[in-house]
């Protein structure tokens, strides 16, 4: 059976009439898939290929001959994590390059067993899983970047002697922007500590913190320590956040168990505001269930 259709990141049309416009700075990824993608056609993606499997300095990033882990973030660009060859153990992965997209085909999922950190510009991180094993605090730390993209990941992180975070960022700058906040959304997050604190996103700043977190399905607990499913804590600045639809309804939630505290959503403007009258804080159509173990 035939069937039609296109997918679109951006379509503007006056069929009828003029135009007067200022595109910048976009990052579209737009699918039209039916059945397996087709590696060897990607089309506009124009992609460089790791496999979890090569070694540095070997591979020239075609789909025949891929690059190691390491070496395609060196290269930067757009990314393809293929899901052969074993998982990518590789430790101390970075996205150093602006505008550099790791994703893989939709339910690929190919499989990260140490933490990868974002510390350029215009970063997407799409597709991916996450399995970290008391290997790193967090699966994906935010180093000062901004314009960050986070979607579609499944992320499940244990640790059983010290700190796990799904995604994570302790920094001394903004965090997103007031036009390009960071974007989290249709992940999966599961994460479990033993004995020290669990969070599922950590946003923790001396500065402004601009988030947009949605559709997201959060499972945090913590045997020993504080648990929470979505931390926004800022010292000396103010906290903008839009924090919805992360609900059943969407196929997600927020489910916490903490020893001690246990909180849901957790925001605190120590010395400055959380939103504006102009641009007040959003936190909306949230299902949350929160336990607080006191023994």
């Amino acid at each position: 059976e035939a069937t039609t259709g296109a997918g679109y990141g951006l379509f503007l049309s006056a069929d009828n009439g003029t135009m007067d416009y200022t595109i910048t700075e976009n990052h579209i990824y737009a699918y039209s898939v039916s059945g397996a993608w087709d590696l060897d056609n990607l089309g506009l993606f124009d992609p460089v290929y790791i496999k979890a499997d090569v070694a540095d300095g070997v591979g020239s990033g075609t789909l025949a001959d891929p690059y190691s882990p390491g070496d395609g973030l060196s290269v930067g660009g757009n990314i393809y994590a293929l899901d052969t060859g074993g998982s990518y153990t590789t430790a101390g992965l970075t996205m150093g390059i602006a505008s550099t997209a790791l994703f893989a085909a939709p339910g690929d999922n190919p499989l990260f067993t140490r933490g990868l950190t974002l510390n350029a510009d215009n970063a997407l991180v799409m597709g991916l899983g996450f399995d970290l094993d008391n290997t790193d605090i967090a699966a994906i730390d935010i180093d000062n970047a901004s314009r960050i993209k986070i979607r579609n990941n499944s992320i499940d992180i244990t640790n059983n002697a010290g700190d796990a975070y799904g995604i994570y960022a302790d920094v001394a700058t903004d965090i997103g922007s007031a036009t390009d906040p960071v974007a989290i959304l249709y992940n999966t997050i599961t994460a479990y500590s033993d004995t020290d604190i669990a969070g599922g996103i950590r946003f923790s700043s001396i500065s402004d913190i601009y988030n947009s977190i949605t559709r997201n399905d959060i499972t945090v607990t913590s045997n020993g320590d504080d648990a929470f499913g979505i931390l926004g804590y800022s010292a000396s600045g103010s906290v903008f956040a839009k924090i919805t639809d992360n609900d059943t309804a969407h196929g997600g939630g927020i489910d916490v168990t903490g020893e001690d505290f246990a909180f849901g959503i957790y925001l605190d403007a120590n010395d400055g505001s959380l939103g504006t009258v102009g641009t007040p804080l959003d936190v909306s159509d949230n299902d949350m269930n929160v336990t607080a173990n006191l023994y």
